[in-house]
């Protein structure tokens, strides 16, 4: 659907522009009884006097054969959610059952951290009686 899109001559976009594709569903262009094509003329006045009128014609039908029937990342999104999911539970249980452990770990850190302020404060001697 998208290679056919590309392959269509777009007559708005002018020279030198980039096209964007909306990632919006087909709906808001099938259920709408708005017209889907406008036509613009421009009139400009130049340095040197009036410039020739021009006319656009912009359809948004031509974005409509873009664009997708659900979210394109709907599906990734579902199955990351699921794994979100099972990550925080195994990340919960661990912390449960390695309790202990953590504490410890976590004690062992700050007892290491005070050796080191204690160290700075001292001139980087050592402390006189290492923490238990």
């Amino acid at each position: 659907m998208l290679q056919r899109a590309l392959s269509r001559t777009i007559p708005m976009l002018p020279p030198g522009r980039r096209l964007e594709f909306l990632l919006d569903k087909q709906d808001r262009f099938e259920n709408s009884d708005l017209p889907t094509a406008y036509t613009f003329t421009v009139e400009s006045e130049g340095p040197n006097g009036s410039v020739e009128s021009l006319e656009y014609v912009v359809d948004f039908g031509t974005w409509a054969e873009s664009l997708m029937k659900d979210r394109p990342t709907k599906q990734i999104e579902d199955k990351l959610g699921k794994i979100q999911e099972v990550v925080k539970a195994l990340s919960d249980n661990y912390k449960l059952a390695n309790a202990p452990a953590i504490r410890t770990e976590h004690e062992h850190m700050r007892n290491l951290m005070r050796q080191q302020r204690e160290a700075r404060s001292n001139n980087g001697e050592p402390p006189a009686t290492p923490p238990q």
